[in-house]
C-alpha cells in the first residue's frame, strides 16, 4: 500500500519511491512466475497420474501379503493361548491342592501345641503353689525352733521359788502371734539376765536377784503359754501346707483333662474341612478346562471371519484409490489454468488501484515540496510569522524521481500501462514526533554544505513548532560557536530562553548531554511511565504543562566527545525520540567513531545522509543508489528576523498557568478535611492527570523546605499552600504562624482578610520578631507535651480520640528564613535551638515547619542536623549549587527547571529517588482575595478561628496608635489615678503588648528621643501625651508644657494638648526665658517640701536642636554671685537633674548626637534613663547606649534603652495619627473628666 498521509514526509517519500520500484518489479516478476507455474502444474499432474497409479497397485499387493502373514501369526497366537491356559489351569490346580493339605496339617499341629501348652501351664501352676506352701512351712518351723531355744534358755535362768507349782497348768486359751511371742521372750530374757557389776556393786546384784525371784512364777506361766501358742502355730502351718498341695494336684488334673476334651473336636473338624475343599477344587478345575476349550474355538471362528472381510476391503480400496487419482489429476490441470487467469486478473486490478494511488501520493508530496520549499527566497519563508499555523515538519533535502525509468519495463506488458508524470520532485522532510533525528556525514570539502544544511534544518524546525515549545542545544567544538552564531539571538531573552549558549569545550558538552539525559529520565519515569507511548501522547493530555521538544545539534562529531559523553549520547539516540529529544549530528568521516558507538547504533536511530562523489545519499533506507539535493544556507538577514520573532514570541508564552480551581474544594467540601493523621493538600499538577500533594505528619515527612530564586514562583506556592489549606481545613484542624522576612507584603493579605486560621501574621518581619514567634511556638510545644502526658497519649490523633476535643495542627511558615541566621549573635543561637527542638519534637504534637528561601547559600549558623530533619523538599528554579543545598549533595535536578512554578517535590530528604516533577498551580490576586473573603465570611458565620486574637506584625509600615488595644482600653475607662503613668511608645517587635515605659517620681525619670525621623518622633510624643492624659485625671492638677520646634509637623502637639481636659501651656520662642523661669519657680517650691505628693508636670521639648536658648553656653567657665535670673539651658539642666524626684519630667527629642552634646553636658545626659533611638551610625549608637544596635535599624524601627536595668528593646514606633482621631480621643477624655 502507498504511505498514509499522516506518516512523516521522509517516510512517505522513501516508501513511495521504494514501493513504486518494488511494485513494477513485483508485478513483472509475478506475471512471469504465474506462466511458469501454470506449465509446471500441468506437467506435475500428468506425472502424478503415472507414478501414483503404479504406487497404488504395489500398495494393494503389499497389503494383501501383509494381511495373510498377519492372519497366520494371529492363528499361532490363538493356539499358544489355548495351550497356555490349560497349562496354567493344571498348575493352579496342583498349587491349590498343596495349599489345602498344608493348611490342614498346620491346623492339626496348632491343636496339638495348644494341648501341650495347657498341660505345661497346669504343671507350672502346680509346682509354684507347692513350692510356696513348703517354703512357708519351712519358715514356720524355723521360727518355732527359735522360740523353743529361747524358752529353754530363759527357764534355765529363772529361779525356783518355794511357792511355785510346776505341775500347775496355766490358761492356754490366749492366742498370741509368733512375732509378739518372740518380742515378749526377748524382753523376759533381758530381765532374767544378770548385769555385769563390779564386786563393789554387790548390793545391786542382790537386788536384781530378789526381783527375778519374786516374778519367777509369773514368768514361768507365761513361758508355758508362749510355748503352747508356738506349737499350735506350727501344727496349723503343717496342715495348711498339706491342704495347698492337695488342692494344687486336683487343679492340675482338672486343667489337663479339660484341654484334652476341648481340642479333640477341633482336630476332627480340620480333617473334614480338608476333604470338602479337595472335592470342590476338583469340580472347579474341570469347569475351567471346558471353558478354555470353548474360548479357543470362538477365537478361531472370529479370525476366519475377519480374514474374509479384510480381503474384500483391500480389493475395494484399490479400486477407489485409482478412481480418486484420476479425478485429482484432472482437477489439477483445470486449477492450473484457472489460477493463471486469476493471477493475471488480480495483478491487473492491483495495478489499476496502485496506479491511481501513486499518482495521488506523487501529487501530494509534490505540493508539499511547494509548501515547504528548500529555497529560502520563497514566500513560505520570507512571509513567515509566529502566527503562522505550525506544521510540525521541516524540509531537509529534495529527491528527483525518474518515474519513466522505473515504469518502462512494466509498461511492455499488455494489462499494465503508466500514464502519470515522467518525473517528480519529492521532499525529504523531518516530521514530529518521530522522523527528526538526522546524521549528516561529510568530508572536509563538503563540510560547509553540511553545516549550512544543518543550520537551515534547525531554523525550519524552530518555525515548525509553536514558539516556546522547542529548545536548542548547540555544540560546536571546532568552530567555537561560529557555525551557529546566528542562533544566539534566541539567547537574548530575559525569560523563557530557547538557547543558553553554544558549547565547545569537552566538559561543557558532557554537562549538556548530562542535562538532556536527566531530562529524559524525568520524562520516562515521571510523565510517560507505562501510560503514554511518546511525549506527544503525554502532551495531548498535559495541556499547559506540556513538555517542549529539545533539539541537540552537534557539528564536527565526534570532536570533544569523551567516553562518558559518548554513552550519554548513545542513550539519547536510543530513547530520545520517545522523550521528545532529537539529535542532528554532523559527522566528520575522517575522524573515527568513539569506542562505545558503532555504525549500527547510528544507522538504527538516525536518518543517515552521506556525501559521496559530490552527491548526497541516504545510507540506511534502501536508497543507496539515489541522490538528494540538500538545503542551502539560510540568508543572514532573514534568519535573524525569524529567530528574533521566535525569541520574542517564546518570551510571551513562557509562563504556564495551571488553574487554581484544579486543586480547590467545591463549596460543599470547604472545611471538610481532617488533619488528625496528617496534613494533605494539593499544590500543583504532576504529569498529565495527577495532582501533587504536600503531605506532613506521616513517617519522616514532618517539615518542609521550599527554595527557589527570585521569580521562580515561590511566593505563589506559599499562597497556594496557605489558601488551599484554609479552604480544605477548618481553624479547628490547622492554625498558621506566618512570618515573612522578605522586603515585601506577601502575607499582608491574610491580615487584611482576617484569615481565621492564622494566630500570627508577620509582614517584613525583624529577626527579633521571628525569634519571638519561635518562642511562642515552643511554648505551644511544651503545652501540648503536658496535655499529652496528662491524657496518656502519644500523638495528635490519640489526643483527639481520647478527649473528643479539637486540637489543630500547627504549621509555622517562614519565608526567607535564612534572615534569622545571617548573624552569629544571641538571636541566631536561640532561634537555632528553638527551631531544632521544633523539627525534632513537633512530629508527636502535630506541629510542623515550612521554611522558604531564595537560596541556602550562607546559612552556616543553622545546624545541618536541623536541615536534615526537613523531610520534604520543594525546589523551584535555582542554580546547580543551590540544588545541591536544597535537595542533596547528589541531586542537582532543580537546575533543569525552566519556568516559574516549575518545581520538584521530594519527600525522601532530598535523595534523587524521591524527586517528583510538578507545576505549581497559578493563583492570581483576585482569585486569592475571593477565596479568602469566602473563608472570612464563613468564619464570622460560625464564630470560629483567631480573628479577634490574631497578632499582626506589619514591619513595612509604622505602627498605628489607634490599633493599640491597651491605650484603647485606657481611653474607654480613663483616669485610674496611676502613680506611675505609662507611656506607650510603639508596637513591640515580639508577640507581647506594645512597648512602653513609666516615669516614676525619682531621679532620671526623663525620656530622650534621638534620631532624624521627625514623623516617628512626633508620633511618639503625641502618643506619650495622650497616654499620660488618659491615666492622670485633671483633678490632680497635672500640667503639660509644650515646646514645639518641629518642622512639617509643627502645631500638632500643641493642638492635641489644647484639646485635652488637662492644664497645658505652649512655650513660645520669644517667651522661653519667662516660661522656663516659671517652671524653675515651681521646682524650687516643690524642692522646699520634697516629701509631699506633688502634681505631675511634663515638659515636652520637640526638636530640641531648634531651641537656641536651651543650648548650653560652652564658654561660660566663671562663677556668678549676683541675683540675675538663670538661663533657660541651666534651668533645663536643673529640671533634668532635680525635677523627676518632685514630679517634673522632661520628654524631648533631638536629631543627632552632635546636637545633643552641644545642648547639654555629659552629666545632664545621664539624667535621661529612658532613651529612644532611631536609625543612626553605629558609632553614635555606641556612645549613647554602649551598643551599636541602633546602627542596624531600618525604617519604622526604634530602640528603647532603659538605664535602670540595662535592657534594650526593639520596637516599631507609632506613626503620625490622624488628627481627627486624636481630637475624638481628646473629646472622650473631656467627657470623662466632666462626668
Amino acid at each position: 500500500m502507498p504511505p498514509a498521509p499522516d506518516q512523516p514526509p521522509i517516510d512517505r517519500t522513501i516508501q513511495l519511491v521504494t514501493m513504486m520500484r518494488e511494485t513494477a518489479s513485483r508485478l513483472q516478476s509475478e506475471l512471469t512466475e504465474a506462466i511458469a507455474e501454470r506449465d509446471r502444474l500441468k506437467s506435475h499432474a500428468s506425472l502424478r497420474r503415472r507414478e501414483e497409479g503404479a504406487k497404488h497397485i504395489k500398495e494393494s499387493e503389499d497389503a494383501v501379503k501383509h494381511a495373510k502373514e498377519d492372519l497366520r501369526h494371529r492363528r499361532r497366537l490363538i493356539e499358544d493361548q489355548k495351550t497356555n491356559r490349560l497349562k496354567k489351569l493344571q498348575q493352579q490346580y496342583a498349587e491349590r491342592e498343596g495349599e489345602i493339605d498344608e493348611e490342614a496339617a498346620h491346623a492339626g499341629k496348632a491343636a496339638a501345641r495348644s494341648m501341650e501348652n495347657e498341660e505345661w501351664m497346669a504343671e507350672g501352676l502346680y509346682e509354684g503353689r507347692v513350692t510356696a506352701a513348703r517354703k512357708k512351712l519351712s519358715e514356720t518351723l524355723t521360727r518355732y525352733g527359735d522360740i523353743e531355744d529361747l524358752i529353754e534358755a530363759i527357764r534355765a535362768r529363772i529361779p525356783r521359788s518355794s511357792n511355785s507349782d510346776p505341775e500347775k497348768i496355766p490358761d492356754m486359751t490366749e492366742e498370741i502371734d509368733p512375732d509378739e511371742i518372740m518380742t515378749a521372750l526377748q524382753e523376759l530374757d533381758r530381765v532374767h539376765t544378770a548385769p555385769r557389776w563390779k564386786w563393789a556393786m554387790f548390793w545391786k546384784w542382790a537386788a536384781h536377784a530378789v526381783v527375778c525371784w519374786r516374778r519367777s512364777r509369773q514368768d514361768l506361766e507365761r513361758l508355758a503359754i508362749y510355748e503352747h501358742n508356738a506349737l499350735e502355730h506350727m501344727k496349723h502351718a503343717q496342715e495348711e501346707c498339706e491342704s495347698i498341695i492337695s488342692e494344687a494336684e486336683n487343679t492340675r488334673e482338672s486343667s489337663v483333662s479339660g484341654a484334652q476334651e476341648n481340642l479333640s473336636p477341633s482336630i476332627t473338624l480340620v480333617e473334614q474341612r480338608k476333604r470338602r475343599r479337595h472335592e470342590k477344587l476338583e469340580s472347579n478345575f474341570e469347569a475351567k478346562t471346558q471353558q478354555a476349550l470353548e474360548l479357543h474355538k470362538t477365537a478361531v471362528s472370529e479370525l476366519e471371519s475377519e480374514a474374509n472381510e479384510l480381503t474384500r476391503k483391500l480389493k475395494n480400496d484399490h479400486k477407489v484409490a485409482m478412481d480418486t487419482l484420476a479425478r485429482e489429476t484432472d482437477k489439477l490441470e483445470r486449477e492450473a489454468e484457472d489460477n493463471f487467469e486469476n493471477i493475471q486478473s488480480r495483478l491487473a486490478l492491483e495495478w489499476n488501484d496502485l496506479h491511481a494511488r501513486f499518482k495521488v501520493e506523487l501529487e501530494s508530496l509534490s505540493s508539499l515540496c511547494k509548501e515547504l520549499p528548500l529555497d529560502w527566497t520563497k514566500a513560505a519563508w520570507t512571509e513567515w510569522t509566529t502566527s503562522t499555523p505550525p506544521r510540525f515538519m521541516a524540509p531537509l533535502a529534495d529527491f528527483q524521481f525518474d518515474i519513466d525509468d522505473v515504469m518502462n519495463p512494466l509498461s511492455s506488458s499488455t494489462p499494465f500501462h503508466w500514464d502519470g508524470p515522467a518525473e517528480a520532485t519529492l521532499p525529504l522532510a523531518g516530521s514530529l514526533p518521530n522522523q527528526i533525528s538526522t546524521l549528516i556525514e561529510y568530508r572536509p570539502e563538503s563540510r560547509d554544505a553540511a553545516i549550512a544544511a544543518a543550520r537551515s534544518y534547525a531554523l525550519r524546525l524552530m518555525t515548525a513548532i509553536p514558539p516556546g515549545k522547542a529548545k536548542l542545544t548547540l555544540l560546536d567544538p571546532v568552530s567555537l560557536g561560529e557555525s551557529f552564531a546566528g542562533f544566539m539571538h534566541l539567547a537574548d531573552a530575559d525569560e523563557g530562553r530557547l538557547l543558553e549558549r553554544i558549547y565547545s569545550e569537552e566538559r561543557h558538552i558532557e554537562d549538556q548531554l548530562l542535562d538532556l539525559t536527566e531530562h529524559m529520565e524525568e520524562v520516562i519515569q515521571t510523565y510517560l511511565r507505562n501510560e503514554y507511548e511518546t511525549i506527544d501522547d503525554y502532551n495531548r493530555q498535559a495541556g499547559q504543562i506540556a513538555e517542549p521538544y529539545r533539539f541537540l545539534v552537534m557539528a564536527d562529531f565526534p570532536v570533544n566527545l569523551n567516553e562518558q559523553a559518548t554513552r550519554r549520547l548513545l542513550g539519547i539516540l536510543r530513547s530520545g525520540t520517545r522523550c521528545g529529544v532529537y539529535v542532528i549530528l554532523l559527522r566528520d568521516l575522517q575522524r573515527p567513531l568513539p569506542r562505545d558507538l558503532s555504525e549500527e547504533d547510528l544507522q538504527e536511530n538516525l536518518i543517515v545522509l552521506r556525501e559521496h562523489e559530490g552527491r548526497w545519499k541516504i545510507r540506511n533506507r534502501n536508497m543507496d543508489d539515489d541522490h538528494f539535493v540538500l538545503s542551502g544556507d539560510m540568508p543572514e538577514q532573514l534568519s535573524t528576523t525569524m529567530l528574533q520573532k521566535i525569541r520574542d514570541a517564546a518570551a510571551d508564552t513562557h509562563r504556564v498557568e495551571v488553574p487554581f480551581q484544579m486543586v480547590t474544594p467545591d463549596d460543599p467540601q470547604i472545611w471538610t478535611g481532617n488533619s488528625a493523621d496528617e496534613v494533605k493538600v494539593s499544590i500543583g499538577q504532576s504529569g498529565a492527570n495527577r495532582l501533587q500533594y504536600l503531605r506532613l505528619g506521616r513517617g519522616t515527612s514532618q517539615h518542609a523546605l521550599v527554595a527557589g530564586k527570585t521569580g521562580s514562583g515561590k511566593s505563589t506556592l506559599m499562597h497556594v499552600l496557605i489558601t488551599n489549606l484554609a479552604l480544605w481545613l477548618s481553624p479547628d484542624e490547622i492554625e498558621f504562624y506566618l512570618v515573612d522576612f522578605k522586603k515585601g507584603v506577601e502575607f499582608q493579605v491574610y491580615a487584611s482578610k482576617h484569615l481565621p486560621h492564622a494566630r500570627v501574621i508577620a509582614v517584613e518581619s525583624d529577626r527579633e520578631f521571628g525569634l519571638s514567634v519561635l518562642q511562642n511556638v515552643d511554648e505551644e510545644l511544651k503545652r501540648r507535651g503536658e496535655l499529652f502526658r496528662q491524657h496518656g497519649v502519644q500523638d495528635l490523633a490519640g489526643y483527639r480520640s481520647v478527649t473528643k476535643q479539637p486540637l489543630p495542627r500547627v504549621l509555622l511558615v517562614v519565608d526567607e528564613f535564612q534572615e534569622l541566621f545571617v548573624e552569629d549573635d544571641m538571636v541566631t543561637q536561640e532561634a537555632s535551638l528553638l527551631l531544632d527542638r521544633l523539627v525534632r519534637q513537633g512530629r508527636a504534637f502535630g506541629m510542623h515547619a515550612l521554611l522558604g528561601s531564595q537560596t541556602l547559600d550562607g546559612v552556616y549558623s543553622l545546624a545541618r542536623s536541623t536541615m536534615g530533619q526537613m523531610g520534604v523538599r520543594i525546589a523551584l528554579q535555582c542554580s546547580e549549587a543551590d540544588s545541591f543545598l536544597i535537595l542533596s549533595e547528589d541531586n542537582s535536578a532543580a537546575r533543569l527547571l525552566t519556568r516559574p512554578g516549575d518545581a520538584i517535590y521530594n519527600d525522601a530528604g532530598g535523595k534523587l529517588e524521591g524527586n517528583s516533577h510538578f507545576q505549581v498551580v497559578w493563583l492570581n490576586e483576585a482569585e486569592r482575595d475571593e477565596k479568602l473573603t469566602l473563608i472570612e465570611e464563613r468564619a464570622k458565620a460560625e464564630n470560629t478561628g483567631h480573628r479577634e486574637s490574631q497578632f499582626v506584625f506589619r514591619g513595612h509600615v509604622a505602627a498605628e496608635l489607634k490599633d493599640c488595644e491597651r491605650l484603647a482600653r485606657q481611653l474607654r475607662s480613663p483616669f485610674d489615678d496611676n502613680t506611675n503613668p505609662q507611656l506607650w511608645l510603639g508596637d513591640a517587635v515580639a508577640i507581647k503588648p506594645p512597648t512602653s515605659l513609666t516615669l516614676p517620681a525619682r531621679s532620671g525619670a526623663n525620656l530622650l528621643i534621638m534620631g532624624q525621623n521627625e514623623e516617628a518622633a512626633a508620633g511618639i510624643m503625641e502618643a506619650s501625651l495622650l497616654s499620660l492624659a488618659s491615666e492622670v485625671p485633671p483633678s490632680q492638677d497635672v500640667t503639660f508644657d509644650i515646646m514645639d520646634g518641629f518642622g512639617p509637623t509643627k502645631g500638632r502637639l500643641a493642638r492635641l494638648a489644647d484639646a485635652l481636659p488637662h492644664a497645658s501651656s505652649l512655650v513660645r520662642e520669644d517667651a522661653i526665658t519667662d516660661s522656663m523661669s516659671a517652671i524653675a519657680d515651681v521646682l524650687d517650691a516643690r524642692l522646699a517640701d520634697p516629701r509631699a505628693r506633688h502634681p505631675r508636670r511634663f515638659l515636652f521639648i520637640a526638636a530640641w536642636q531648634t531651641w537656641r536658648e536651651l543650648r548650653r553656653n560652652e564658654d561660660d567657665f566663671s562663677f556668678s554671685m549676683d541675683d540675675a535670673p538663670a538661663a533657660p539651658d541651666a534651668i533645663l539642666a536643673r529640671l533634668l537633674r532635680e525635677g523627676p524626684g518632685v514630679g517634673i519630667h522632661v520628654i524631648t527629642c533631638i536629631d543627632t548626637l552632635n546636637n545633643l552634646n552641644r545642648f547639654t553636658d555629659r552629666t545632664s545626659q545621664r539624667e535621661f534613663e529612658n532613651r529612644v533611638l532611631f536609625q543612626m551610625s553605629q558609632m553614635d549608637s555606641s556612645q549613647i547606649i554602649d551598643t551599636p544596635a541602633a546602627g542596624k535599624l531600618g525604617a519604622n524601627r526604634a530602640i528603647l534603652h532603659r538605664e535602670e536595668d540595662g535592657r534594650i528593646e526593639k520596637f516599631r514606633p507609632w506613626g503620625l495619627s490622624d488628627e481627627d482621631w486624636l481630637s475624638s480621643q481628646a473629646q472622650l477624655l473631656c467627657r470623662a473628666a466632666s462626668s
